[in-house]
């Protein structure tokens, strides 16, 4: 249901509601910095975008190590810890290049 009111842009954020004339201020909840939109609570808040990056973070984990077990599975090769690591920075990079600058704490993390 959420995501139909979502695509619909029906869903009553303070902005909505302040445009009704009914709620004095418009301010998002999770960061009072700016008017709380949509677009703002999905990916734009700080607050929001933090979560997002701990999720593809995980994403990024994940999906590296299950390549690894992949490979060492069918193609019967396998690679050491620091080069999967290797692998998962590299791809952060790319997420970040693409506009993912929230991950540098992953990238950061691996040097």
């Amino acid at each position: 249901m959420f995501f139909w009111l979502a695509l619909h842009r029906k869903c009553w954020t303070s902005d909505r509601w302040w445009r009704h004339g009914l709620q004095d201020d418009n301010s998002c909840i999770m960061c009072d910095q700016l008017p709380e939109t949509l677009d703002h609570i999905i990916l734009g808040c700080i607050f929001s975008r933090e979560v997002w990056a701990a999720c593809l973070r995980t994403f990024i984990v994940g999906w590296n190590l299950w390549k690894e077990r992949n490979a060492r599975t069918f193609d019967r090769s396998s690679r050491q810890p620091a080069v999967v690591l290797q692998d998962i920075l590299d791809e952060a990079s790319l997420w970040m290049a693409a506009g993912f600058r929230s991950l540098r704490a992953i990238v950061a993390y691996g040097q």
